[in-house]
């Protein structure tokens, strides 16, 4: 079986492997081993407020930390809180409303198995001003009501937002399992307006992936803000601006296609990723 990445490299038409090495320090670039669309690791400060930590706390950007991932045997993920990377704008990263994309991470979670009613960002490419509301968010939060936005379950639940142009429309998945390597798969395909995702935990060549959640949603492109890599609210642009939704874990092998990828193919990548931690 080929090495993980050059399955992915294949497929994909960006994809940040996040293995730079551990001297890696804000500033320095996030390369995407497919495309152009490199991005720079950065860290902000987490302050105190409704969307982060209860206390204030220094961030955390730690490359070069143990892969978790087993098909990438000589890949390291990074550490962050309040770390993240950012990649600027780019057309090929919000495809129109008619056109399919995929974006897919690897993720182990790393907060207080206890917290609730926080949401962590691990992709978004979003515009939210005003009554404005574009592009796509891979989240975990808590459910929200679709209509008041008012928390109806703050556990913690996978989930794929987009938005149409003036509100989000949310397709919420499995619960969060803290200190669990997992497979995300987001996928929007177009023509048919479906949105689906696919959580999958500890992922491994016998694993029987559940049933991947799908709903219909008008999906409106991010028309100009960047990418960011554990980190949300991507029009803030942080910094100087306060954070939100920072991630607090270790992230791998992001990428992202211009095609929805199937049932099929999302189980046959977990399979060859499978965790190591």
């Amino acid at each position: 079986m080929p090495e993980y990445g050059e399955t992915i490299k294949a497929e994909a038409i960006a994809y940040w492997r996040l293995g730079e090495p551990a001297r890696t320090r804000p500033g320095d670039q996030a390369t995407d081993e497919k495309g152009a669309n490199h991005g720079q690791y950065q860290s902000t400060a987490l302050m105190a407020d409704a969307q982060s930590p209860a206390t204030a706390s220094p961030p955390v950007l730690q490359a070069g930390q143990p892969g978790i991932v087993a098909g990438a045997p000589s890949q390291t993920s990074v550490s962050v809180d309040g770390g993240y990377v950012s990649v600027p704008y780019s057309a090929v990263l919000n495809p129109p409303a008619d056109a399919q994309f995929s974006v897919e991470a690897w993720v182990h979670p790393d907060w207080d198995a206890g917290e609730s009613d926080l949401f962590r960002c691990v992709v978004a490419s979003r515009d939210d001003t005003g009554t404005t509301k574009h592009g796509y968010i891979l989240y975990a939060g808590p459910v929200l009501d679709p209509t008041t936005f008012v928390t109806t379950d703050p556990t913690q639940h996978w989930q794929a937002w987009v938005g149409d142009g003036t509100t989000w429309l949310m397709l919420v998945g499995r619960p969060v399992e803290v200190g669990q390597t997992t497979y995300l798969l987001l996928t929007y395909d177009g023509v048919a307006q479906t949105l689906t995702l696919d959580a999958i935990v500890n992922p491994g060549p016998e694993t029987s992936p559940p049933p991947r959640l799908s709903s219909v949603a008008v999906y409106s492109p991010n028309p100009g803000k960047p990418l960011y890599i554990g980190m949300g609210a991507t029009e803030i642009m942080v910094p100087p601006g306060q954070p939100l939704y920072p991630f607090l874990g270790r992230l791998q092998e992001i990428a992202f296609y211009d095609w929805a990828l199937d049932a099929d193919k999302a189980a046959e990548h977990a399979a060859a990723g499978g965790p190591l931690g």
